[in-house]
């Protein structure tokens, strides 16, 4: 735990700074208490941890596939993979969905080991071979057994958000 903390002190430490900075902003404005920044950074870090997966699951839409808590309900490859990968990780089975992307790409997001999505693209099964595909997938687990991917989940959805923007004005400038 200690190894997860010291990486992940740099994210949440700029993220507690971005939003005191907003905070004593607004205390220098409307004349609101000292304290007011400091509970408004941690609120809103609370409320990030926990509604960013809902987010992150609303802006990238995949097809989940079923597990029974020992193997997926799929016959490509990947289910065995990923369920080897979480027993040698030792981290319960991430729930596990492939997006419809041609492009080649993985992540996985959450708040607990346990509560843990895994999202592969449609572009990355179909460029890989099994080898290739199961270093992704042991850095992707990689990221729930050291916890870092709650940190992340954490910073996501503000690019997320801006790269949906940017992605949606290119479509509408298409049609």
């Amino acid at each position: 735990m200690k190894f997860v903390l010291r990486r992940s002190l740099p994210s949440i430490g700029g993220l507690l700074g971005l939003l005191l900075l907003v905070g004593f902003a607004v205390v220098a404005f409307l004349g609101a208490p000292l304290w007011f920044p400091v509970a408004f950074a941690i609120v809103v870090l609370g409320i990030q941890y926990v509604v960013n997966p809902f987010i992150i699951q609303w802006l990238v839409p995949a097809t989940e596939i079923a597990h029974d808590g020992t193997r997926y309900a799929t016959d490509h490859p990947l289910g065995v993979i990923v369920a080897r990968q979480c027993a040698a990780a030792g981290v319960p089975l991430v729930r596990l969905r492939i997006v419809d992307d041609g492009t080649p790409n993985a992540f996985t997001f959450g708040r607990t080991p346990r509560d843990a999505r895994m999202w592969v693209t449609r572009g990355l099964l179909e460029r890989l071979d099994e080898r290739e595909l199961e270093a992704v997938v042991a850095h992707e687990v990689g990221h729930v057994k050291h916890w870092d991917f709650a940190v992340m989940t954490v910073a996501a959805v503000i690019p997320m958000r801006s790269e949906e923007r940017r992605v949606g004005k290119e479509c509408r400038s298409r049609w």
